[in-house]
């Protein structure tokens, strides 16, 4: 099988965590990137494809008409079929999941929330700017717009966290009635913000032991709510 990444690196902000190759928005930066890459897209060969895959960066800092035309054009470079998976990651934050519609509509039929927790406190200590109830929202967005294949990502061995903030993590998700959830550990990344507090106050963050008591606790309560595990941190219904 052969699938199609395509990698949108702008973000509304940067999270402390993050060492993924990204850069704070720039509305002139974005549309030179976009501009470069359909140059690339014309000068690659055309191929079959059978899923295409929009990651990040935070692919929905670009308007929904923008995502809508690159899918448009991907599509028909990859003759991805029409029931081929076409997933955008997406941040929850409410002004990102306007217009939906649009990008349903120009052939991405899953979307991929970068959710980490429903704890306020949580998402405070991640650099998160959207709220549980922002989570809420986008899923109810999703779903107006025909949706019906949706995934949350989940984050456990955050600082303060607990096995009972988890818990009500990963009930809050599955309350939700999605298709797919991924659980990741937090990993320290050099270079990052994490990094810096990491070396300055190791006690600070959860130990390996809690982190895999956290990890056996996502297999537990996933496995009872209808999900099976296919890979180390992904669970699909």
């Amino acid at each position: 099988m052969r699938g199609i990444y395509v990698h949108l690196p702008f973000c509304p902000y940067i999270c402390p965590y993050c060492d993924f190759a990204k850069w704070r928005v720039d509305a002139d930066a974005a549309r030179t990137y976009l501009e470069a890459l359909e140059v690339e897209l014309e000068m690659t060969p055309s191929a079959q494809a059978q899923t295409l895959f929009l990651g990040g960066g935070t692919p929905n800092t670009y308007s929904t008409a923008q995502i809508a035309g690159l899918t448009k054009r991907l599509r028909a470079h990859f003759s991805l079929p029409d029931d081929g998976e076409a997933t955008m990651e997406a941040n929850p934050d409410r002004e990102l999941c306007r217009g939906l519609e649009l990008v349903r509509s120009a052939g991405i039929n899953r979307l991929s929330f970068g959710v980490q927790s429903f704890e306020r406190s949580e998402l405070q200590t991640l650099g998160r700017r959207h709220s549980p109830e922002d989570v809420v929202a986008a899923v109810e967005a999703g779903r107006a717009a025909g949706f019906s294949n949706i995934s949350l990502d989940l984050m456990f061995g955050i600082p303060g966290q607990s096995v009972a903030s988890w818990r009500r993590s990963l009930d809050a998700a599955i309350s939700l009635g999605v298709e797919h959830i991924s659980a990741y550990g937090l990993t320290i990344e050099a270079g990052t913000p994490y990094a810096r507090w990491f070396e300055r106050e190791p006690s600070g963050f959860i130990d390996e032991t809690t982190e895999a008591e956290l990890y056996a606790v996502a297999i537990e309560v996933l496995g009872e709510a209808g999900f099976e595990q296919y890979e180390i941190s992904n669970f699909a219904r």
